[in-house]
This record gives structure tokens, C-alpha cells and sequence, in this order.
């Protein structure tokens, strides 16, 4: 529709009232101004055209409010409100009032709170409370991934109790300094930089952080989320099982040992050179047997820089078996030994009482037998074979023959069981139908073993 005369002397009557008002000479209750009259000297807008932001308390977004640059001096200020957010985040003001430019221009800049929704912005000339312009914005939720997000994660690592693994987030540039803490968790596992299950990090220099997660011992999936101003997120890791013999294996081979209560026997692991130095320590433990070090069925030893470590088991005194397991970090391995009968490798020593026997109907002596080895004792248990020949000139040089020629003497009775010390007691029983008087060789062996003992005894009658 083309204007009539009256419609545009209308406009320019208000147009008129607007100058004159801004000149300091409006008064309120004269007239009043449509937002379309408004419009015409009073404009609120978005520098950018954006009218949303993310409610993450620092995103900010400038507004410009525009007068005419015909105002006078007292009119060329700009009074700014917000139902939410701030103007200024140190002092936390929702009003400021602000001078305009040459070309009538009054700029701010609003940064958002966390709190999401709509948010009114008012700007009014300052004196001229009914010359006023609002905008709604929006705070809107945050978008985790342009605030914080993984860009390594490993998707699995093996359950051993110590392999790290790095987890590297990358935070928004424009995070102020103030809020660039990260905060990690996880659910199962420690984080190295603090010892648990949550570590805090300070990104202040660096948009990209890498922290490093130790396995736990125990298989199963882990959440690790990583949160920097309240936005959080979460990437998982599955700890699978690991084969025990990748962590901890015996080195070599454990030969039957003797039953003497002496003899060591090394045992010797190795271990993955991935465990770290502080918790290179293997725990020995037997069935049977001793350890060297601690006299008792546990020992602790720490890894050498070989990645090995080696106990030496004692043997028991008792015939039989041991089961020896090594420990570290939740594995286990274990290996058998067999204990065998420990015969005497050094010498059998023989002594009698008394050693002259006076043949009468109740003749008899006692023999003392001692197994001896070179380390340790004889099991305990032996059994000991004895004998007795008429001496002969031929005895001289060698009386423990067991193979020399000579005639039986009297006979053996009540012997016993070698003991804990490796004795043994036989009695020397001598009938009266005896007829041989002189020296006897009294010869005491073991089954099995080349070494045999002996002693001489005087075989005479009683006193007339």
C-alpha cells in the first residue's frame, strides 16, 4: 500500500518525539513508543548473530547496543541486565552500565553460567528508562566432546598387577586457567601419579594430559572417566587374565635330595622384567624342608637384575616329597622335590661295652653303631647288618673287611633302627657252648652303602 500524507507525517511525528526524547526533553507520561518506534534508535543484537551458549559457567558471547549518535552527553550510556550468566566472572555482575563509542556503539560481553535455560539480556539508555531492547538466549546443555575428550586409550590390558597403560584426553583451548583441573577416576586398577583409584591433574600449560593406569591382579572391565569443569568423559578397559607363566616360571630342574636335614637345594624362578623394581620380591614357600636364609618354611627374596630369584631349600630328615611354590603379584607357580633316604657316605663308627667279655652263661656286650655323612645325618630308620669273626693275623692291616676269612662268633640280638643322630644299639650275645677265645672283629654295615665299620673286642674266660 502506498503511504498516505497522514501515515508519513505520523512517522515522522514519532521520529521527532524519539530525537527530542533522547535530547533530555521527553517526558514520560507524554507519550508512547511502540517497539517498532524503538527500533529506530534503539537496537540490542548479537555481535556474532549467535544467540545461544553452553552452559559450562565460562563459554561468552558479545552483545552491542546501538543509539543515535544525536543523543546528548548525559544519553550516551548503556545500562546491561541478565537473568543469568555475569558481565564481569571476577566480580560476578549481572548489571554494568556501559559508555558508547563515537558511532553510539555500547559493547558487552556475557559469559554463561552452568545453569541451562533461557536467559533475558536488557539494555536501556541510561536516564531513559523506557527506551529499552531485550534478547532471549539460550544456555544450552554441554556438549561433553568439545569440552573434554579421549584421544588414547588402550581397549585392554593383561590383569598382572603391574603393566600401565597411558590414557591422554584433550581439553577445550579456551578453558580458562582456573578450570583446567582434571580429575581422574577409575574403577578398578591406580593411577601411577597418585597411588589410587583418582588422580587430579593440572592442565594449565597443556591442552593434552596423559596419565597412566597400573593393571589390577583381578580380570574384569574398568571405567576410567576423566571430568574438567563438572563435564565429564568415560572410555573402559578390560583386564583380561594372564597366563602365569608370562609373569613368574622355575628355572631348571630340582633333583631328589637326601633326607639329612643339610643339603641345599636352589630354587630359582624368574620373573617378568615388566615388574617394576619396588615390587620385584618372589615369596618361597614349602611343604617340607627349610629355607637357608629364614629357617622356616617361607622366605622372601628379591629379584635380581637378571630377573631371577633363587632360595636354597634345606632338606628335611624325613623321607618323602615338597611342594615349593613361588609367588609374585598374585602368581603362583609351584614345583615338586622328593627327599630319598640319606645313607652314611663318610664313615660307620663301631664301639663295644665292654670290649673284654668274659665268657660265662650270661656272656654278652653292647654295640654302639654311629652312621656319619659329610653334610648333615642319616635318615633315621637305617638298618644296620652285623657280623663277628675270629681275628686272624690277616685282620691286621684291613679288620673291617666284611669279605675276610674267618669263623663266626657268636650272634646279634634286640639291634635297633638307626636314631635322629644316626646310632644304632645291638646286642653281642655270646652262647656257653662258646669255644673260641681272643680277639673278635666286630663289623656293623648299612644296606646299600659300600662303607663298613668296625671294632675289636677279647674274648676270655672268667677268673679262676
Amino acid at each position: 500500500m502506498v503511504p498516505t500524507v497522514e501515515n508519513r507525517k505520523s512517522r515522522w511525528l514519532v521520529l521527532a518525539i524519539s530525537l527530542v526524547l533522547l535530547a533530555g526533553c521527553y517526558r514520560k507520561n507524554d507519550y508512547v513508543l511502540t517497539s517498532e518506534d524503538l527500533d529506530g534508535i534503539f537496537v540490542l543484537e548479537s555481535v556474532t548473530g549467535a544467540l545461544s551458549l553452553p552452559a559450562d559457567g565460562y563459554s561468552e558471547l558479545q552483545f552491542v547496543a546501538r543509539i543515535l549518535s544525536a543523543a546528548e552527553e548525559d544519553r550516551r550510556s548503556v545500562v546491561f541486565t541478565t537473568t543469568d550468566g555475569s558481565f564481569d566472572p571476577v566480580e560476578d555482575l549481572q548489571t554494568v552500565t556501559v559508555d558508547t563509542d563515537a558511532d553510539g556503539n555500547a559493547y558487552v560481553v556475557l559469559r554463561s553460567s552452568v545453569n541451562m535455560g533461557n536467559v533475558t539480556i536488557q539494555a536501556q539508555v541510561a536516564g531513559v528508562p523506557v527506551v529499552l531492547q531485550k534478547l532471549e538466549i539460550d544456555f544450552a546443555p554441554v556438549v561433553a566432546n568439545n569440552v573434554i575428550w579421549f584421544v588414547a586409550a588402550p581397549s585392554s590390558a593383561p590383569a598382572d598387577g603391574f603393566t600401565t597403560s597411558a590414557f591422554t584426553v584433550r581439553i577445550a583451548e579456551d578453558l580458562p586457567t582456573d578450570k583446567r583441573k582434571v580429575t581422574f577416576k577409575t574403577t578398578a586398577g591406580t593411577f601411577t601419579v597418585s597411588g589410587s583409584a583418582e588422580a587430579e591433574v593440572d592442565a594449565s600449560f597443556n591442552s593434552q594430559i596423559t596419565v597412566y593406569l597400573t593393571s589390577p591382579t583381578d580380570v574384569g572391565i574398568a571405567a576410567v572417566t576423566a571430568t574438567v569443569n563438572g563435564v565429564s568423559t568415560q572410555t573402559t578397559v578390560e583386564f583380561k587374565a594372564v597366563d602365569a607363566n608370562e609373569i613368574i616360571k622355575f628355572v631348571g630342574s630340582l633333583d631328589p635330595a637326601p633326607a639329612d636335614g643339610a643339603t641345599r637345594s636352589p630354587v630359582t624362578v624368574k620373573v617378568s622384567s615388566k615388574i617394576p623394581a619396588e615390587d620385584a620380591v618372589v615369596e618361597f614357600t614349602t611343604t617340607a624342608g627349610t629355607f637357608a636364609i629364614s629357617g622356616s618354611n617361607a622366605e622372601t627374596v628379591v629379584v635380581t637384575a637378571n630377573s631371577r630369584a633363587t632360595a636354597e631349600l634345606v632338606s628335611p630328615t624325613q623321607i618323602g616329597s615338597a611342594r615349593i611354590s613361588a609367588s609374585i603379584k598374585n602368581k603362583t607357580q609351584e614345583k615338586a622335590i622328593s627327599f630319598y633316604r640319606a645313607l652314611p657316605d663318610k664313615a660307620i663308627e663301631v664301639r663295644i661295652d665292654p670290649v673284654r667279655i668274659v665268657l660265662d652263661p650270661d656272656a654278652q656286650a653292647t654295640v654302639v653303631t654311629t652312621l656319619v655323612r659329610n653334610v648333615g645325618t642319616p635318615t633315621a630308620g637305617t638298618k644296620v647288618f652285623y657280623q663277628a669273626y675270629e681275628f686272624g693275623p690277616e685282620d691286621e692291616d684291613s679288620p673291617c673287611n666284611r669279605h675276610a676269612i674267618g669263623n663266626v662268633v657268636g650272634h646279634f640280638s634286640n639291634a635297633t633302627l638307626s636314631d635322629g643322630v644316626g646310632q644304632s644299639l645291638a646286642s653281642f650275645v655270646l652262647p656257653s657252648t662258646t669255644s673260641y677265645r681272643g680277639d673278635v672283629r666286630i663289623l656293623a654295615y648299612a644296606d646299600g652303602v659300600g662303607l663298613t665299620g668296625c671294632t675289636r673286642a677279647t674274648l676270655s674266660n672268667p677268673p679262676p
